[in-house]
């Protein structure tokens, strides 16, 4: 395993141990705060916070991808210069 997968590893293990943490305490505040809710109404809780989390985390990573590629997009545009008309 060469050192790039090992990082990769490395972060994969951190975000999962990251996101079990974040929904224990989630579990644990949720019992805390409502003891006596039904098991479905629990269910729709946790597909909701766990939906929420997901989308966060795209966005964060599509965030991310866009302030990363911003300038090969525009290398890319000034390069094919879209603004040319196409002549057949």
């Amino acid at each position: 395993m060469d050192r790039k997968n090992i990082n990769y590893f490395i972060y994969l293990f951190s975000v999962a141990i990251s996101i079990a943490t974040l929904m224990f305490f989630y579990e644990l505040t949720r019992t805390t705060f409502f003891p006596t809710i039904k098991t479905w109404n629990s269910h729709i809780l946790t597909i909701i916070f766990s939906t929420g989390i997901a989308v966060a985390a795209v966005w964060l990573v599509i965030k991310e991808y866009e302030k990363n590629n911003s300038n090969n997009y525009s290398f890319v545009k000034h390069i094919v210069n879209f603004n040319r008309p196409i002549i057949f």
